[in-house]
C-alpha cells in the first residue's frame, strides 16, 4: 500500500523544495514532489513496501536550507539462506561448510545463529563454519535468527549424519574426558536420546545405553534437574523401544529373558538411583526427590533413623507422596538401624519402571505380571547390603490354579528366582529377598516340583511304550503272515494302517523327542513326524468308528465301497494340517513351528498347539459317541435273549468296552481331564492306557482277529498232527468264512453270522479265540 509524506516549510515563499530516497543498500534517488505555495506543504507519495530514508530538503530565499528525514522502517527478512535439509547423511570425516546468514530490515536486523540442542547459546553471527565439532546428533538443526525493533525472521539448516557415527562422537568426547559436569551431561545424553528416537536397533540402544551408564560414572558433582530429567526420559525410551522388539530366547534356568539394552538399561537407573541418593544425603534441607518420565517413577527419600516414630515398627517405602504406588519396601526398624552401621540417616532409592501390559508376554504362558522395582540404600558411609531378608510388596494376584505367581530378580539379562521366596496375602504377592536389584513378578504355567513321582512316571512311561512298540512290530507281522485272506476284509485294510500309524508314532516318541532336540533340523524333523503320525492315529480310530456304526447301526457288512475313501482320508488328512500350520507359522504369525527348549513338538506361541489338540478333541468326542452307542447296540441285543441274567449283560458289556476304548483313543481323555483336575492318578491312568496301547492292540483286537485265529491254529495243528485245522464237523477251516464263538453269540446276542462269499468281515468280533468250537 502508499502513503503520503508531507515536508512543512516556515516560508509560503519558499522557492524550492526537493525530495530524495536513499535505500537500504545506499543508493540515492531523487524524487518528484507536489507543493502547494499558498500552504508552503510539499507532499509525497510513497509506498510501505520501499524501506528507507526518504529526505526533504528545503532552500531557502537567501540561499540556506534545511533538511527533513522520514524513516520508513521495516521487519527483517532472511534472503538468505532458505530453508534446507541434506538428502543423505553426509560423512564427517574432513567435513566443514561455511553457511551466511543475510537479512533485510530497519532497523538493520542483528543476525545469529544457534543450534536446536542449545538454544540459549549464539554460535555464531552472521556466518559459521560447519564442523564435526557441531554435528554430534543424527540429525543437527542450526537456526539463522534476523532481529530488529519490529520482529524477528527464522530460518533452520539440517545436516544429518548417521546414527552410527553420532553416538562414535558422544563416545569419543567421554573416552576424551575424565569427568565431566552436569551440564555437559545433559547436553551429550540428548544427543544420545535424538540417536535412540531416530533408530529402534538393537545395536544403537545398546551402545546408547551403555554411553548413558559412562555419563552416570562420569558425572562430577550433583546432577541438577535438567540432567536428572534427560536422563530417566532416555532410559524409559531405550526400555520402551524394546518392546517392538523380537524377544530373545529365554536362556535355560531363567524364567525371562530380556534384550541387552534393558538389562543395561535397569542396571544404569540402579546406578543413577544411587548416585541420587548421595545427591540428597549430602543435602541437609531434602528427604525427598521424585522423578518422573512416562512410565519410570524415580522415588529417593532419606530416614532419619533417631526422629523415625518407635511405634512404625515398619518403614514402608516408597514413603506417602499423595500416589499409589503398585509396589513397596517393607523394611523393618530394627533391621534399617542395623544397616545404617550407626549411621543417623539412611538414604533409599525406589524406582519403578511401570508394566507396559501391551507387550509383557515371554511366551503363550509366561508373562510379567507386575511393575518393576528397582532397590538401592547407602547410608552415610557408603553402599549397604542386606544380612537378613526383607519383604517387597506387589499388588498382583492370581485365583486360576493353571498359574504360578513367581518372584524374581534381575541377573544380567535373565529374570530369575533363585533367593527368592514368593507368598501371597490378601490379593498381595509379597517377595523375601537378601539382596538389592530389579525385581519384577511374573506369571507361569502350573508346574509340579519335579520328584519321585516324576521319575516314576517317567520310566513308567518308556517301559510301557517299549513294550506298546514290540507289541505292534508282532502286530504288523501277524497281519503280514495271515496272508491274502487278512486283506480281503476291508475292517482288516484298517487295521492294517492303525496299526502302521500307531507304529511309526510309538517309535518316532520313544527314539526322537528327546534325542531330537540336540539338533535343530533332525528336530524339526520329529516335531513334524510326530504331528502328522499322532493325528494320522487319531484319523484311524475315527475310520475305525465308523465302520463299527456302519456295522452295528447301519447294518451294512460289507463295507467295499466306502473303505477305499477311508484310507485316503486316513492318510491325507492329518498330513494337510501340519504342512498349513507350517505356513501360518511362517508367513501369517511369523513365530517358530518347533519348541526346542525341552522336546520336539508344537510350540505354544501364537496358539500353534491348537493345530494338533482341536483335531483330537473333535475326533475323542465323536468317538466317544460311537463308543456309546456300540455299548447300548450290544446292551440292546442281549436283553432280547431271554437266557442271559443281568450279570452277564454287565460283564460282557465291559468286556465290549474294553476292547472298544483303546482302539478308539479314548483314554486321552484323561490326558485332557487332567489338564483341569491336575491330579496325579489321572497321569498314572492315561500314562499306563496310552502307553500300553500297543499291548492292548495286540490282544485284544489282532489276537481276536479270524485271519490271524486261522492263522494261528493251522501253525499249531500243523506243527502237532501235521494235519490241515477243522472246524467241529470236520471240515477244514476256510480263512474266508466267517467263524463266531459261542462267546461272542453270548455277548452280542447274535446268533449266526455268515457268509457265502470269501470277504468276512470281523470288525465287531469280541470272542473270537482259538476255541474248541473253531478248531
Amino acid at each position: 500500500s502508499d502513503t503520503t509524506l508531507y515536508c512543512v516549510t516556515e516560508n509560503k515563499n519558499t522557492p524550492e523544495v526537493m525530495w530524495s530516497y536513499v535505500d537500504l543498500a545506499g543508493t540515492s534517488t531523487d524524487l518528484t514532489s507536489t507543493t502547494d505555495v499558498s500552504t508552503g506543504v510539499s507532499t509525497i507519495q510513497v509506498s510501505t513496501t520501499q524501506p528507507g530514508y526518504y529526505s526533504c530538503e528545503v532552500t531557502e530565499n537567501g540561499g540556506s536550507s534545511r533538511t527533513y528525514t522520514a524513516v520508513m522502517t521495516v521487519s527483517p527478512e532472511i534472503t538468505h539462506p532458505t530453508h534446507n535439509i541434506t538428502e543423505n547423511p553426509i560423512i564427517l570425516e574432513d567435513f566443514h561448510e561455511t553457511i551466511e546468514c543475510v537479512a533485510t530490515g530497519l532497523p538493520v536486523p542483528e543476525v545469529y545463529w544457534i543450534k536446536s540442542t542449545n538454544i540459549s547459546e549464539r554460535i555464531g553471527t552472521s556466518s559459521i563454519e560447519i564442523t564435526s565439532v557441531l554435528l554430534t546428533e543424527p540429525t543437527n538443526v542450526f537456526y539463522c535468527i534476523a532481529v530488529n525493533s519490529l520482529g524477528m525472521d527464522v530460518v533452520s539448516v539440517t545436516y544429518r549424519i548417521s546414527v552410527e557415527t553420532a553416538l562414535d562422537n558422544v563416545q569419543e568426547k567421554l573416552d576424551n574426558s575424565t569427568s565431566i559436569t552436569s551440564e555437559e551431561a545433559a547436553t551429550i545424553v540428548e544427543s544420545i536420546l535424538s540417536s535412540v528416537q531416530t533408530s529402534s536397533e538393537i545395536e544403537v540402544l545398546t551402545t546408547s545405553v551403555g554411553l548413558i551408564e559412562q555419563v552416570v560414572d562420569q558425572v562430577n558433582g550433583t546432577f541438577s534437574n535438567e540432567t536428572t530429567q534427560i536422563i530417566t526420559a532416555t532410559l524409559d525410551t531405550v526400555i520402551n523401544s524394546t518392546d517392538s522388539l523380537e524377544k530373545p530366547k529365554t536362556e535355560e534356568g531363567s524364567i525371562a529373558t530380556v534384550p541387552t539394552a534393558v538389562g543395561v538399561a535397569l542396571r544404569t537407573l540402579e546406578k543413577f538411583s544411587e548416585r541420587l541418593l548421595e545427591d540428597l544425603l549430602l543435602d541437609e534441607d531434602r528427604r525427598l526427590n521424585t522423578v518422573q518420565s512416562e512410565s519410570i517413577i524415580i522415588v529417593n527419600q532419606v530416614v532419619d533413623l533417631n526422629t523415625t516414630d518407635p511405634k512404625n515398627e515398619i518403614i514402608e517405602l516408597p514413603l506417602k507422596t499423595g500416589r499409589k504406588y503398585s509396589v513397596s519396601l517393607s523394611l523393618p526398624l530394627d533391621v534399617a538401624k542395623d544397616l545404617s552401621m550407626n549411621d543417623e540417616r539412611l538414604a533409599i532409592g525406589t524406582a519403578i519402571v511401570m508394566l507396559n501390559s501391551a507387550n509383557n508376554s515371554v511366551s503363550e504362558t509366561t508373562y510379567q505380571a507386575s511393575d518393576i522395582l528397582t532397590i538401592s540404600i547407602i547410608g552415610q558411609k557408603g553402599t549397604i547390603n542386606l544380612k537378613n531378608e526383607v519383604p517387597l510388596r506387589f499388588d498382583v494376584s492370581e485365583n486360576s490354579e493353571e498359574v504360578n505367581l513367581v518372584c524374581v530378580s534381575l541377573n544380567g539379562n535373565n529374570w530369575e528366582s533363585e533367593g527368592l521366596t514368593t507368598a501371597t496375602e490378601s490379593g498381595v504377592t509379597i517377595c523375601r529377598t537378601n539382596h538389592f536389584t530389579s525385581f519384577a513378578v511374573f506369571v507361569t504355567p502350573y508346574e509340579r516340583e519335579t520328584g519321585t513321582i516324576d521319575t516314576v512316571l517317567s520310566t513308567f512311561n518308556y517301559i510301557l511304550v517299549s513294550a506298546s512298540f514290540i507289541s505292534l512290530v508282532i502286530s504288523l507281522l501277524l497281519f503280514i503272515f495271515a496272508g491274502k485272506a487278512f486283506f480281503k476284509v476291508e475292517a482288516n485294510i484298517i487295521y492294517f494302517n492303525y496299526c502302521i500309524s500307531l507304529l511309526i508314532a510309538t517309535g518316532v516318541f520313544l527314539f526322537g523327542i528327546q534325542t531330537g532336540k540336540f539338533n535343530k533340523v533332525f528336530c524339526m524333523i520329529v516335531a513334524f513326524l510326530l504331528h502328522y503320525t499322532w493325528l494320522a492315529v487319531f484319523t484311524w480310530t475315527l475310520c475305525i468308528g465308523i465302520l463299527i456304526m456302519f456295522k452295528l447301526v447301519i447294518c451294512v457288512l460289507s463295507t467295499r465301497k466306502i473303505y477305499p475313501y477311508l484310507i485316503v482320508f486316513g492318510w491325507a488328512f492329518p498330513l494337510f494340517i501340519p504342512i498349513v500350520t507350517i505356513i501360518v507359522a511362517n508367513t501369517v504369525n511369523n513365530s517358530t513351528y518347533v519348541d526346542t527348549t525341552s522336546h520336539c513338538f508344537l510350540t505354544y506361541e501364537g496358539g500353534l498347539i491348537w493345530s494338533f489338540i482341536a483335531p483330537v478333541m473333535v475326533i475323542l468326542t465323536i468317538n466317544v459317541v460311537f463308543l456309546v452307542i456300540a455299548i447300548v447296540k450290544i446292551i440292546n441285543a442281549k436283553s432280547k435273549n431271554p437266557n442271559n441274567e443281568h450279570k452277564d449283560i454287565l460283564k460282557d458289556t465291559l468286556i465290549a468296552a474294553l476292547v472298544l476304548t483303546p482302539v478308539l483313543g479314548i483314554p486321552w481323555l484323561f490326558l485332557i481331564l487332567n489338564v483341569s483336575i491336575r491330579h496325579v492318578a489321572l497321569e498314572f491312568i492315561f500314562t499306563f492306557l496310552n502307553s500300553l496301547i500297543g499291548v492292548i492292540f495286540l490282544f485284544a483286537v489282532v489276537l481276536r482277529n479270524k485271519e490271524v485265529n486261522t492263522l494261528l491254529c493251522k501253525r499249531r495243528i500243523n506243527k502237532g498232527s501235521g494235519q490241515p485245522a477243522t472246524d467241529k464237523t470236520g471240515k477244514p477251516i476256510s480263512s474266508g468264512s466267517v467263524q463266531v464263538s459261542n462267546k461272542f453269540k453270548k455277548a452280542t446276542g447274535v446268533n449266526t453270522l455268515e457268509r457265502s462269499d470269501t470277504k468276512g468281515d470281523s470288525i465287531i468280533q469280541i470272542e473270537n479265540n482259538c476255541h474248541e468250537d473253531t478248531c
